[in-house]
């Protein structure tokens, strides 16, 4: 019996002494840096997911004055050619995996970890807002961890994956730096060779085959954006006193002619409601690289139909900068024309 005795005390004193252990040690170590600074090598990034996002919102943004939301789209903007062109440092936040619903957990943490309103620019890829209800929640981006509530960090504090980069910090085994934020490129998934574009393209162009027969007589309708109302216009309109600068990334046309035409619908929708917000608020602007036709149709600068190359980040920099592209009450109409023929003529060539 006191073998027994024993037995069931050393159970229950592992089974609280490994928790504690694992949670106190994470804590500790905090590869990213969620409750402070490394202790060890604070310019060293061990890996590369939503933790570090907050641990370079909690600690990083000292200095900077503009930020930028996005997804996979955005991830090859360079941080320092930014500033070459528009004098502002940008905080970038952008990163695979994001749908609206967790870029506007990304917005709101940011603004609140900002306390000094230092982030006057704000530059916002606007594209899966478009989104249906269903879609924008199957993002694969967790939030768990943009907030202040540590009872929720248990997903952090007790795996054993943080401590193991808690100890590749120590040993100084880094993916990249913290401090350099231009190291935050696009991730593996996106670097594929043009042979893969065009692999990829081909199931791309049965999508578009079967989108045919709902543009015969196609012509754009006003439809309900609910990330839209739910995600964006919310935190635009409580924070007047911020430049807030809306890009469509330049997505191939293969990937527009793929789209039925209730997506067409939302994707036009939702220009034109925040290109009509910039009406009443003159800090709200909306710029279009995905009218630039010279881009979406030459498939070498795509990786998928999606994903285009580094050079092409820079050029929207540039023609934001220019003014290019931005859209207004009275071009838009001939944006939703041009971009209708070309999707139609996309379509009849398959």
């Amino acid at each position: 019996m006191n073998l027994y005795k024993k037995r069931v005390i050393s159970l229950i004193a592992t089974a609280f002494f490994l928790p504690t252990f694992l949670m106190g040690s994470n804590m500790l170590l905090d590869p990213a840096e969620i409750y402070h600074k490394s202790f060890f090598r604070p310019e060293c990034t061990p890996y590369r997911t939503v933790e570090t996002l907050v641990g370079k919102i909690n600690h990083y943004m000292e200095g900077y004055n503009g930020v930028l939301y996005g997804s996979s789209l955005s991830t090859n903007f360079e941080t320092g050619y930014l500033l070459k062109k528009t004098g502002v440092r940008f905080f970038k936040t952008a990163r695979d995996g994001i749908g609206a619903m967790s870029m506007d957990k990304i917005v709101r943490y940011v603004f609140e970890k900002d306390k000094t309103s230092d982030l006057a620019v704000v530059w916002w890829e606007l594209y899966h807002q478009k989104m249906t209800n269903e879609e924008r929640i199957k993002d694969n981006f967790s939030t768990y961890l943009f907030n202040d509530d540590i009872s929720d960090d248990l997903p952090y504090l007790m795996s054993f994956l943080t401590m193991k980069k808690g100890i590749d910090v120590i040993r100084g085994k880094c993916v990249s730096s913290k401090i350099d934020m231009t190291a935050w490129r696009n991730d593996i998934r996106h670097q594929t060779t043009q042979s893969n574009y065009y692999q990829h393209i081909d199931d791309i162009n049965k999508q578009i085959r079967s989108a045919q027969k709902q543009w015969a007589d196609y012509s754009f309708q006003p439809a309900e954006v609910p990330a839209l109302d739910e995600y964006v216009l919310p935190v635009v309109r409580s924070n007047p006193d911020r430049k807030f600068v809306f890009f469509v990334p330049p997505v191939s046309l293969a990937a527009l002619a793929s789209f039925k035409t209730d997506e067409l619908n939302r994707f036009f929708t939702m220009i034109k409601r925040l290109a009509d917000e910039g009406k009443t608020n003159p800090n709200v602007k909306v710029y279009l690289p995905v009218w630039n036709k010279d881009v979406i149709t030459d498939g070498r600068l795509y990786r998928d139909d999606l994903h285009y190359v580094g050079s092409i980040n820079d050029l929207m920099v540039q023609d934001i900068v220019a003014g290019k592209y931005l859209a207004t009450p009275d071009n838009f109409e001939a944006f939703v024309q041009d971009l209708t023929d070309w999707i139609k003529h996309e379509q009849m060539r398959k």
